[in-house]
Order: C-alpha cells, then sequence, then structure tokens
C-alpha cells in the first residue's frame, strides 16, 4: 500500500473508560495461472472500509497539540520487499522465487496520540479467516495457518510448506521476537529459515482471536513500528490460479483518563476597563489534560467566553487562566458564573461570582475650609454635562482632564451660575455602548433615570438635642446656613460633642446668635466654630459626619456587624415616574404614586443590581413575583434602595449650604395637572407632575398644568409650560442648586414616601403595618425611638435623628413638621404644591404607610 495512508477519525473522548479503533490488515494472494509466479499484495482499510477525512490532518493527534480532544490515530503504509524484482509500489507485494520459498515485505504502522496517560496498539488475528483461503469456493485452501502445527514463535521453514507468518523485529514486547530486522529483508533462503515469526492467526485452544504483537506508551507520543509478512510456498506453479486472503486486525486503545473535578477557585474579582487583566486560579484533580476552559452566565447561556488560550500552570491538581478585562462579545460583568473544565477525561465545573472591585471614581480636593470630594460612580453610569440646551454625555478623557466640567461643589463654578452638583444617566442597555465614553447629545428616548451626586460632607451641627438653643431659618440664613466641609471615607468620622455647658444652654452656640464669643475651650469642649484637625479632636466640636454616608449593620448576610463608609450616594433627580413594575426617574412625566410603601420599596429595590443583604421588606417575601426585573436600569455593580430619611436630610442641608440654594431657596413645585391626569399605572392624581418649579419665581401659588395618563405618560407642558419645566428659567428655581444640575419636587410635587419608621425600640419590626409585607431592617431604614414629639435627638447610635432635618430645622421656611408614631409610623417629605408654604424641603409628615394619590417615592444608588 506504498503512499496510502489512513487514519482513524478523531474520537472525542468524554467519561468513556477506553477508546479503541481498528482497521483490518488483509493479505490477498493473486494466482494468475498454475505456471505464473506468485503475487501477495496486503490492503490495509478501516473498520468503515472508508479512508478518513481526516487523512491530512496531521495534527489532530500530534502530542504536542495539547488543547484537543483524546485522539489517536493508526496509519498503515506500505515498502517494497527486498526480494521483489518487480511489482507496483502502491502495493505491497510478497513475490515467490519460482523455485519456491519465503517471501517477505514490509508494513510500517505509526501510532499518533495525544492522550494524556498513553495507548496500546495490538495486532490481532481473525479467527475467522485462520488461514489465507481462496476467492472460489471450488479452490482448495492452500496457504495454511500456522497455528495448531507450529509452535509461537516459529520458524516458517518448519511445519507446513504452505504457511505465513508476521514478525515485529527488534522488539522485547512480545517473547521471543528477539531477530534483527536485516534478517527479514534478507534474500536469503536460509537466512529466512531460521528468523522466527509469530504463528499466523488463528483459533487455538479456546481463544477466537490470537495477539501477536502488543505495544505500548506510557503518555502521549508518536510511535513508529516496522511489521513483517512472511509466506513460505515451496511449489508455487502448483498453486491453482486463484485469490487467496487472511486478515489480521490492528486495534489502537487509549489508556483511561480519569474524570476530573475542580474544588475551588480564587481571585475571582477584577476591574472592568482597568486596562489590567485578570487572573482566576482553579485547583482539583486530573486536570492535566485540559484543553478547554470556557466562563458560562448562569443567568443568561448565550453569555459564554472562551478563555483556552490563556491556560498556563497546567498541572493535574490546578491551572491558571487570564480573563480580559476589557473584553465585550459578550460582556461578562458582574454576576453568577460558572467556569467549566473540559479534559480528555470529561468536564468539571465550579459556580463563582465576578465582583467588580472597581469603582469609577474621580477626585478634587477644593482645599481648607471646603475640603475634598470624591465622586463614585457606576461604570454603567453615563457622566452629563448641560451645555444650556441639552444633556452631553462625557469621555473619560475630558473628565480627567478638567473634572469641573462635570462637577464643582464650591458655588463658584466658571459659569457664574452656583454649584454644579455631578450629574448622571440610566440608559436603555442596547444604548449603553451608543454613550460609554463618548461626547454625544444625549436622546431623551435612551434615558431610564436622572440620578445626582451628594458626596460626603461633615456639618456644622445646628441644636446637639432638644435641651439646646433652637436655631431659627433666620439666624441660619445670617450664618450662610449650614457650614459644611466635605471629606472622603478615608477621613476620621466627625461625631458632635454633648452640650458644653450644663449651667448655660446657650453657650455652644455664641457665635452663632451674634453675642460675644465665649472662650474657645470651655472644659473639654471647643467653640463650633472649630473643626477638628486631628483623631484626638474630632468629638470635642459641633462638628459631625453626616450619618448618611455611614451604613452600619447589626447583622449583615454573614451574621457580621458591620460598618461601611461612603465616599457618597446617588440620589433620583426626581421622584420615580414608570410604573410600579418598570420605575424611572425623568422629568415631565406623572410621579408613580398610590402605592403602598412596601411597594415602592420594592420597586425602588429593583433599578439597581440586586443586594443579598437588602432582602427584607417589599410588597412580598420575593418581589420578583410582582412582576419586577431585577436591575433594571442595567447597572454593572450599584444596588438600589428606596430613599431613606437620613438621605433626604443630607440632601436638604447640603442645599442649605452656600454650595447649594441657601436656606429656604428651594422653591415648591406647585404644578397642579388637569383634571382626569393618572399616573403610568392609571392612578388616578393631580399632585406629581416632575421637575416643575414654582408659577413664577418667589410666587407660590399652584397652577394649572399639562394632562398625563397612560397613553400620554410625557409631555414638555407637563409643568404647563416649558419655562416652567425643569431645564426653562423658572423650573430651575425649585433645584436644591438654583440650577439644572440640582435635584428637583423636594419641595411640592407629590409627597414622597421615604424609609424611616416609628419603633419604640429597635428590635420590633418597623414594618409591622400592613403596608409592608414584611420587615424593612437597618441600614435600609431608619429607625426612630420617639416617646414624644419633642424627644427626637442626635444619638451616635443611629438610633436619633440628628442631620435627618427634622428637630434641628423644624419650623424652617414655615415647612410642615410632624414626627411619626406608632398611629402613623411612616415619614413622609417635602409636601405636596397643595399644601402651599408649608411644603417645603425640611417638611416632615407622617402617614400609616397605605396607598394615597398624594405620595409617591425617590430612589437612591450606591455604587461603591
Amino acid at each position: 500500500m506504498g503512499g496510502i495512508t489512513t487514519i482513524i477519525n478523531k474520537v472525542k473522548y468524554v467519561g468513556i473508560a477506553c477508546l479503541s479503533l481498528a482497521i483490518l490488515s488483509t493479505l490477498i494472494l493473486n494466482i494468475v495461472s498454475s505456471y505464473s509466479l506468485s503475487k501477495i499484495e496486503s490492503n490495509a482499510m478501516d473498520s468503515n472500509s472508508e479512508v478518513s477525512t481526516l487523512a491530512n490532518d496531521s495534527s489532530i493527534c500530534n502530542p504536542t497539540n495539547t488543547n484537543a480532544e483524546s485522539c489517536i490515530s493508526l496509519s498503515i503504509t506500505s515498502s517494497s520487499s527486498s526480494t521483489s524484482t518487480g511489482g507496483d509500489d502502491a502495493n505491497l507485494s510478497l513475490q515467490i522465487p519460482r523455485e519456491g520459498g519465503i517471501a517477505t515485505g514490509r508494513h510500517t504502522v505509526t501510532v499518533n496520540s495525544n492522550n494524556y496517560t498513553g495507548y496500546y496498539v495490538t495486532l490481532t488475528g481473525n479467527a475467522g479467516s485462520p488461514a489465507m483461503t481462496p476467492a472460489t469456493a471450488t479452490s482448495q485452501a492452500f496457504i495454511q495457518s500456522t497455528t495448531g502445527t507450529l509452535a509461537n514463535p516459529t520458524y516458517l521453514d518448519k511445519g507446513q510448506w504452505g504457511s505465513w507468518g508476521i514478525a515485529l523485529p527488534n522488539s522485547s514486547l512480545y517473547t521471543g521476537f528477539n531477530t534483527n530486522e536485516m534478517d527479514y529483508s534478507s534474500t536469503n533462503q536460509d537466512v529466512l529459515h531460521k528468523t522466527t515469526w509469530a504463528a499466523v492467526p488463528g483459533k487455538e485452544s479456546d481463544d477466537n482471536d490470537k495477539t501477536i504483537i502488543k505495544t505500548t506508551a506510557s503518555s502521549k507520543k508518536t510511535d513508529s513500528y516496522p511489521v513483517y509478512y512472511g509466506v513460505r510456498v515451496d511449489s508455487p506453479v502448483s498453486v491453482p490460479a486463484d485469490t487467496y486472503a487472511a486478515q489480521v486486525v490492528y486495534t489502537a486503545t487509549t489508556n483511561e483518563v480519569p474524570m476530573p473535578t475542580i474544588t475551588s477557585t480564587s481571585g475571582n474579582t477584577y476591574e472592568l476597563g482597568s486596562g489590567a487583566d485578570s487572573t482566576v486560579t482553579i485547583t482539583g484533580t486530573n486536570l492535566a489534560s485540559t484543553y478547554k476552559v470556557y466562563i458560562e452566565s448562569n443567568t443568561d447561556s448565550n453569555k459564554q467566553y472562551d478563555i483556552t488560550n490563556t491556560i498556563t500552570n497546567l498541572t493535574d491538581t490546578g491551572l491558571t487562566v487570564t480573563i480580559p478585562t476589557d473584553q465585550t462579545n459578550p460582556d461578562l460583568g458582574s454576576g453568577d458564573y460558572t467556569i467549566h473544565v473540559v479534559t480528555q477525561g470529561g468536564e468539571a465545573s465550579i459556580g463563582f461570582t465576578y465582583n467588580e472591585s472597581k469603582t469609577n471614581s474621580v477626585a478634587v480636593n477644593y482645599g481648607d475650609g471646603i475640603g475634598h470630594v470624591q465622586v463614585d460612580y457606576d461604570k454603567n453610569m453615563i457622566p452629563v454635562y448641560y451645555n444650556g440646551s441639552q444633556w452631553m454625555s462625557l469621555r473619560d478623557s475630558m473628565i480627567e482632564s478638567n473634572p469641573s466640567i462635570w462637577f464643582d461643589y464650591t458655588g463658584n463654578s466658571t459659569n457664574g451660575d452656583g454649584s454644579h452638583w455631578a450629574n448622571a444617566v440610566t440608559v436603555k442597555k442596547e444604548t449603553l455602548s451608543k454613550y460609554q465614553n463618548k461626547n454625544l447629545p444625549i436622546d431623551e428616548s435612551d434615558v431610564l433615570g436622572y440620578w445626582v451626586y451628594i458626596p460626603r460632607y461633615s456639618y456644622r451641627v445646628m441644636r446637639r438635642d432638644v435641651t439646646d438653643k433652637v436655631v431659627t431659618d433666620e439666624e441660619a440664613i445670617g450664618m450662610g446656613g449650614f457650614n459644611i466641609r466635605f471629606e472622603t471615607a478615608d477621613d476620621f468620622k466627625k461625631e458632635p460633642a454633648e452640650t458644653c455647658s450644663t449651667t448655660d444652654s446657650n453657650m455652644f452656640y455664641t457665635d452663632m446668635t451674634g453675642m460675644e464669643n465665649e472662650t474657645d475651650y470651655v472644659g473639654s469642649c471647643h467653640t463650633r466654630t472649630d473643626y477638628p484637625t486631628d483623631q484626638d479632636d474630632y468629638n470635642k466640636t459641633a462638628w459631625a459626619t453626616h450619618p448618611a454616608f455611614t451604613w452600619q449593620y447589626t447583622q449583615d448576610i454573614n451574621g457580621f456587624d458591620k460598618t461601611y463608609e461612603l465616599n457618597g450616594f446617588w440620589i433620583g433627580k426626581f421622584e420615580t415616574t414608570g410604573t410600579r413594575t418598570v420605575p424611572t426617574v425623568k422629568p415631565n412625566q406623572h410621579a408613580n404614586v398610590y402605592e403602598y410603601i412596601g411597594e415602592s420599596y420594592s420597586a425602588a429595590k429593583s433599578i439597581g443590581q440586586p443586594d443579598s443583604a437588602n432582602q427584607y421588606g417589599g410588597a412580598s417575601t420575593d418581589d420578583t413575583t410582582n412582576g419586577l426585573t431585577p436591575n433594571s436600569h442595567h447597572l454593572a455593580k450599584a444596588t438600589s434602595h428606596m430613599l431613606k430619611n437620613s438621605e433626604w436630610g443630607a440632601v436638604a442641608y447640603l442645599s442649605a449650604s452656600r454650595y447649594g440654594a441657601g436656606v429656604n431657596n428651594v422653591q415648591i413645585n406647585s404644578a397642579y395637572l388637569a383634571s382626569g391626569s393618572t399616573d403610568a399605572d392609571g392612578d388616578p392624581s393631580q399632585y406629581g407632575a416632575t421637575g416643575c418649579g414654582p408659577e413664577s419665581n418667589g410666587v407660590e401659588g399652584k397652577y394649572d398644568a399639562g394632562t398625563l395618563n397612560k397613553t400620554t405618560i410625557e409631555s414638555p407642558t407637563a409643568c404647563g409650560s416649558v419655562d416652567r419645566a425643569y431645564n426653562g428659567t423658572i423650573g430651575q428655581y425649585a433645584s436644591t442648586t438654583g440650577n439644572v444640575y440640582g435635584v428637583y419636587d423636594m419641595s411640592g410635587g407629590a409627597w414622597e414616601y421615604v424609609m424611616g419608621s416609628y419603633s419604640t425600640n429597635l428590635s420590633q419590626s418597623s414594618g409591622s403595618t400592613g403596608s409592608m409585607k414584611t420587615a424593612v431592617k437597618p441600614p435600609y431604614v431608619d429607625i426612630y425611638n420617639i416617646t414624644s414629639n419633642n424627644s427626637c435627638t442626635w444619638n451616635t447610635n443611629g438610633s436619633g435623628c440628628g442631620g435627618h432635618a427634622l428637630f434641628e430645622t423644624a419650623g424652617w421656611g414655615g415647612d410642615i413638621s410632624y414626627l411619626v408614631d406608632s398611629s402613623s409610623p411612616w415619614f413622609g417629605r417635602g409636601g405636596v404644591s397643595g399644601n402651599g408654604s408649608g411644603a417645603g424641603v425640611f417638611a416632615s409628615g407622617r402617614t400609616y404607610g397605605s396607598t394615597s394619590s398624594n405620595f409617591g417615592f425617590r430612589v437612591a444608588l450606591l455604587p461603591q
């Protein structure tokens, strides 16, 4: 068969004990006439008698091909006999001398395998063809099997004169095969008579087949073996004309590869967009033959990412893979995944979670007296700025080279129009790539929500407790409002000291009332103007880090007490809009109203990434049963929650400083929707057109606005006119900054439920009313230990209400001021347009938490 190579098809080996592939080699004796030379040909074919389509793919079972399925190839090539005086090199010709004797021919058997644990090959006789039998039934079987008549191994010059055998020269794999290959190539008949051959295949004792040769390899490799055929015919001219054939079978079998296991992974956090790839180390057993590793999303099986080409440090007990963090097809963001390792022995997998360890951030140090701001934002939030007519997305390079184009909290912006609080939008998933790291106009139809960043700060406390002198709004205006210094989570935390004097409750505030200042120290207490500069002084002044920036778990998801200090949080720029199952945060729409507080809580949670710690409360124990879609705003990492009372206070205090609109300068949203208006769910209400301003500058009277309903959920004239819209000349007066960069609807619009609840003690559920299915637990709710309307104090243990825009600012701007009690356990904030002067950023009300056409809610995001 010179030039003909037969390769066994590549077969995937997964969880099978062994892989056996066989081909047949047929010796054919062609007798042309009774007086001609005999010619014996050997032909090889695979078990299907078809040439493999992979015959030319030499890389399939190349031992150096480590990243491939377990496979073995067996090829047979022929070469002419040394005794041949003619014949076609395309066939192996065994030409018997005219005078008779032994003819030989050689095949080369080549085995290729990448099997990690190796292989073995056997050459076995076919019991159905113990001798060379003629093609016609009437002819006599002339060339006999040696089996049963000859020893094994034997010599062809002994026993029957018509016999044949097979030899594997120079091999110790079969006892007795110790003749040199030169002996089988000799033309000397005496030498050939004395060489050893394996007995011809055939039945012997109870064996159906006889194994003649056997060769093994302990690991992946390529081996070639010469195999000689010898035929003894003493009288060729007496052989009847016919074709004689006998078969042998080559069988190649892979050794068993054990099934792999994975016991653990490590290093499963990475930073998207950081430019630095991350590695995951996989530990297990039987991994050395790994040829493929891929990652699959647990929530979307279409999200798969093949990382085979990154395999390093491969051993039987482990390997390392690299995860490119900037890949986008598919985008493997934060979430639960399964990593699959495929070996020659099978497939193993293990679940793990990708946590995006990087939060995008921009930090600016404004210097002494102002402090430093760090804006943390989710990678799927689009930073935006307003160019005077529309919102524009920002490139990273624009922010890095000039952060003030995005935010400036000093109140001294280059445009001269006050503070620019950082703004961002969340957009539909399919439009994320459209805006990320681009400088483009924002298409309103792409937006799901508008957000404003509230950076961490400490402030000078107005009242430490109810025994201190009340600070009026007139006095606060004279002092420039709340005195604030920005800080980051790395700064030491400040808490206000106890009242400095037990005999003069006014002493602590003398510098704020125009009275003569006391000395800098009274006992161990600083005057309120002193700002702490080191750890020893942090609790000796009236300065306090606002409590909204501390998230304190009594028991976190692992059962441990844990405190997280935040650089800031994002608040919905407008009251929440959309439906109860698809919440949005947009202007010129009707606020989502008429929901139980639990339904609002559930809707708020659905906007961001699922937060396993925020599992309590809501409309049911499983919020998804209410038709909500988790992470409906497609955030990479940020979680969402319903705004807490303390967070409302943080925004209100910042607005009442020189970094915001100032004390009582956030004007009322006094839009009054036309009769028949509804929210997007169809719930009727004439309150809550989002982003609207006052009737005119300084005028609080309510005015007739447009009509909004399930059909018309958004309108540029929802505020009655474009001038009264949030970006109009009048509408901007209702912003916490007095310009388009602030938060809206905090004065008027609709009342807003916040997560602040009455409780007589901290162990009692705040959700015991019918408005909440299960209890909400801190830090997702502020719980108040209130025994009377005057006992709300600044307590460091979290049970007080310092910083919550309650007793410190009671009565400011004439705003309504009520505290919760046992019959009305939930706080509402801001008032409605119908409250007139009673509405405002300091307004507080109380309610049972049931459905009301006057009540909406707001959402906050935590990017860290």
